[in-house]
């Protein structure tokens, strides 16, 4: 999956040197945390939500003061929907001893034990149904998890192997008008497609069926389950990540009304996790950096990481002008066919916007600044979870912004990413924490650097 949710191997791994890490202080806090460790991917989700949030405002208050962040990391914004909102399930296939299992990332084959049915297993991430064959989460959506019954159900049968033998992933996301379901498979033969085809008639002839279906070919197995391995590291992703992706039915894009526009994307780019608290991270994003008032024709906004145009449409449409910056490949594809799109049905009401496509470095962020030579410039960065690459921050300080949204999905990350903006002449004036993954141990991390005067 192209933007956040992607690997970068150019990217450094957060450091936190003699500091634990915002997971190590919450699963301290956890109850029963000397006796055991909790499963990983849903270490909350057990837990009524206020005594979540309670915790984690113990843990990230924790960690600032141990990290050495300037200022404070306030009180965390809740989600509107603490559990069942994943926008985006995934579950991992094999097929061992004749069985078809659906699990989570990482997760074992649990040992048929009929005492232990239907509960969850020791080193398992969370519930399964009452055979143990298809593993279950609280955080997701009841239509995502009826769905992977029906393909489990479905594969199972003997005649449907080698469909079944052949899958990486099944991935579930949420679009408008409905769900959309990816087959994501290592091999692709007549025998995988025609079965992919028999298994997508039956789909939507069943109650909840998806919107549509695809099939996603990824010979290297990759744990990235929406990228096929197909990065060089050196150049960015290849172009060749859409043509691994077939629609067997329904639309061909997902899309997302939000704050009045219609923004449309591939189901291979990355979009947020939990589109409950879309709304107010925009509002929190534009309030941040003063675009919650009327037009302001005299600034313009660079969005790096821009993705398939989140921010550049929800915060730019009030600027003047809007460069976003991305990766080749869908997501930058998508983001200038929605504007293309969008500016052809609301003539004159949108600024200009040029998205150019590339990995994020120095170069690339000074191509950006090319043409804005004193205008008045405001900076969203919202790089994955490994942050930015070695001296972005540092070009970006050259320039003198006005202003720098720092989005932070890796809390970790924070302490290095502040030093950095330091050592650019930036300070931190102001910080909002979300909730935007309830039930896991991480934290959205809005942070508003200014020049320090």
């Amino acid at each position: 999956m192209t933007g956040k949710g992607r690997f970068n191997p150019q990217l450094r791994a957060p450091a936190t040197p003699d500091t634990a890490s915002f997971a190590a202080i919450l699963q301290s806090l956890l109850p029963g945390s000397g006796q055991g460790a909790h499963p990983v991917p849903e270490p909350l989700a057990e837990l009524a939500y206020p005594e979540e949030l309670r915790l984690k405002q113990l843990a990230i208050e924790r960690f600032w003061k141990q990290s050495g962040v300037p200022g404070s990391p306030g009180r965390i914004v809740p989600s509107p929907l603490a559990r069942a909102y994943r926008s985006t399930s995934k579950r991992r296939a094999a097929c061992v001893s004749g069985r078809f299992y659906l699990l989570h990332a990482g997760e074992r084959i649990p040992r048929r034990r009929p005492a232990d049915r239907g509960l969850s297993r020791p080193g398992t991430p969370g519930r399964t149904d009452g055979e143990g064959l298809v593993s279950l989460s609280r955080l997701e959506p009841e239509t995502h998890q009826h769905l992977f019954r029906l393909v489990h159900r479905r594969l199972s049968r003997r005649e449907d192997a080698p469909l079944a033998e052949g899958l990486n992933w099944v991935v579930v996301r949420d679009g408008e008008p409905g769900c959309a379901l990816i087959l994501n498979v290592y091999r692709l033969d007549r025998d995988v497609v025609r079965k992919a085809k028999q298994l997508t008639e039956w789909l939507l002839s069943q109650a909840a069926a998806p919107a549509s279906v695809f099939l996603f070919h990824d010979p290297s197995r990759s744990e990235y389950y929406l990228e096929a391995g197909r990065e060089d590291a050196a150049a960015g992703p290849a172009a060749t990540w859409q043509d691994g992706l077939r629609c067997l039915a329904g639309p061909r894009e997902l899309s997302h009304e939000i704050d009045g526009f219609s923004l449309r994307f591939s189901p291979l780019v990355f979009s947020q996790i939990n589109r409950s608290m879309l709304p107010e991270m925009l509002h929190q994003a534009r309030e941040l950096l003063e675009l919650d008032g009327g037009p302001a024709p005299e600034i313009h906004l660079l969005d790096l990481y821009c993705g398939y145009g989140l921010f550049s449409f929800c915060a730019g449409a009030r600027c003047g002008s809007v460069t976003g910056l991305e990766l080749a490949g869908p997501a930058i594809a998508a983001a200038r066919q929605n504007f293309a799109r969008l500016s052809a049905k609301r003539p004159g009401e949108l600024p200009s916007m040029r998205f150019l496509d590339g990995r994020i470095t120095p170069t690339l962020v000074a191509r950006g600044f090319e043409r804005l030579a004193g205008r008045r410039t405001l900076v969203i960065l919202d790089p994955p979870r490994q942050g930015t690459e070695p001296g972005v921050v540092a070009a970006l300080g050259r320039f003198r912004p006005e202003a720098v949204l720092h989005v932070c999905c890796g809390t970790d990350g924070i302490p290095d990413e502040a030093r950095r903006w330091r050592e650019a002449g930036y300070e931190v004036e102001k910080t909002v924490v979300l909730d935007l993954f309830p039930g896991t141990a991480n934290l959205e991390t809005l942070l508003l650097l200014r020049p320090r005067r």
